[in-house]
């Protein structure tokens, strides 16, 4: 498989003006920020990966330097081969980018002028225009929509309506910046099987920045872990049971019962309903065999079951290290 976007020791930093008070003025100061900081990585086509990380991670800024909006400090970001920034008029006819919180989409017309005036841009073909529209109605529903000025849409509609006008010149790539926020239940599995579909049917590579890490487990294959502009793990999704630090035992007591875990090392009581206790293990000290065994000995266990650690929280004790 030949690489869609690739990332050479990329850097990236922004000149943020501050004001700090001297006396009884205040002075303006200029103060450099990293973003990025030497991030290298490739993703191949059919890839569907996951770009994650806190607020202020460098995720955006990250996108917008493999996208070409914005030049590299230092290193080189890559798409089919060819430089992004330089090349970027090029690259845009095989790629469909989606910020969530701006619009490509004309507000007081119907949603039909959009599609349009996207089908003159990329110079779609009737039959390709036809099919691929047929395609997202399928999934997304938004040939109802077509006539419906978009400013009077709900912020469901208008986000099918989205996905539509980035995806309606067939892209190779799909590039999405937190494009789901605030969307319901309903809304977002539809975008989710839309996004497997063309992913597995036609290998469009999909690069899907969220905060809804559950979305993007089931979306990616592969995630990137990115905090204070670094990457800190690009692992697959599937194995983070084995690089996890931590698992976790649901276990239900007999009658009331106090949980004897203070001489087991390794072992963490983080929840309780009940007589059901939540303990997480510190699988650096203690194997998930050597936990239950010596809760079974301690205490008068009724049931008790391994529960896998989520993204979430696997993400979470990551970034706090």
């Amino acid at each position: 498989m030949c690489a869609i976007l690739e990332a050479e020791h990329l850097v990236k930093a922004y000149r943020q003006k501050i004001r700090k008070e001297k006396g009884a003025f205040w002075k303006s100061k200029f103060e450099v920020k990293q973003a990025v900081k030497d991030i290298s990585f490739t993703i191949k086509e059919g890839e569907a990966v996951g770009l994650v990380g806190m607020n202020g991670a460098g995720k955006s800024t990250l996108i917008k330097l493999l996208l070409g909006i914005l030049s590299p400090d230092d290193g080189e970001a890559k798409m089919f081969g060819k430089n992004s920034f330089q090349y970027r008029k090029k690259n845009a006819g095989h790629i469909g980018v989606n910020f969530g919180q701006k619009s490509s989409l004309v507000w007081d017309l119907p949603f039909l002028y959009s599609l349009e005036l996207n089908k003159k841009i990329y110079q779609v073909p009737d039959f390709q225009f036809e099919k691929t529209l047929d395609e997202l109605d399928k999934f997304l529903q938004v040939k109802e929509l077509l006539n419906i000025p978009v400013r009077v849409m709900s912020l469901g509609q208008r986000m099918k309506c989205e996905f539509a006008a980035i995806s309606i010149h067939a892209p190779k790539l799909l590039i999405l910046d937190e494009s789901t926020i605030g969307l319901d239940i309903l809304i977002k599995k539809k975008i989710e099987e839309y996004l497997k579909y063309i992913n597995e049917k036609r290998k469009v590579t999909v690069l899907f920045s969220t905060h809804d890490l559950a979305e993007m487990e089931r979306i990616c294959s592969r995630f990137i872990l990115v905090n204070d502009g670094k990457i800190i793990l690009d692992d697959q999704v599937d194995n983070i049971c084995a690089l996890s630090m931590y698992s976790y035992l649901s276990v239900k007591i007999v009658g009331e019962y106090s949980c004897q875990i203070g001489e087991m090392d390794g072992l963490m009581v983080i929840g309780r309903t009940g007589n059901e206790w939540k303990i997480r293990i510190d699988r650096a000290v203690l194997s998930e065999q050597e936990a239950m065994a010596g809760l079974i000995k301690r205490m008068p266990v009724e049931n008790i079951s391994i529960e896998k650690q989520s993204l979430e929280d696997f993400i979470y004790h990551m970034v706090r290290e």
